[in-house]
């Protein structure tokens, strides 16, 4: 079975569901970390610029002179304190020493009316 099959499966799935307490009885809190660490960064990073183009598409959005009005924000969020992630994403430094969690920085590309991330890139907090 191939990505695309699966994802138009979830997709029909989901719209079948479109109740968040049929979501909320159907689903024990963890399973989405569990799927999304079993499936991988790749296939979460592809499923997500799906339903957001796919969203984008069905959605009418407010406009101006005939545009879409984006906006590109970030955050940072603090991971955990794993000598991998620190060597990774960094943390902050002051005159008292690092903190102790490494933060990663990401920003988003978002339709400004209905805040729908349309992109979002994740990287060090030393890059931008």
């Amino acid at each position: 079975m191939s990505l695309l099959t699966t994802l138009g499966d979830t997709f029909s799935f989901a719209e079948e569901l479109n109740s968040t307490d049929k979501l909320r009885s159907f689903l024990a809190p963890s399973a989405l970390i569990q799927a999304r660490q079993r499936l991988g960064e790749e296939a979460v990073g592809h499923t997500f610029g799906l339903m957001a183009q796919r969203t984008f598409a069905q959605q009418s959005f407010e406009q101006w002179c005939g545009l879409n009005i984006l906006a590109v924000d970030g955050v940072m969020f603090r991971a955990q304190n794993t000598p991998e992630n620190m060597q990774a994403f960094g943390c902050e430094r002051n005159n008292k020493g690092d903190s102790p969690y490494p933060q990663i920085r990401m920003c988003s590309l978002m339709e400004t009316s209905s805040h729908l991330l349309l992109a979002s890139e994740f990287d060090s907090r030393k890059v931008g």
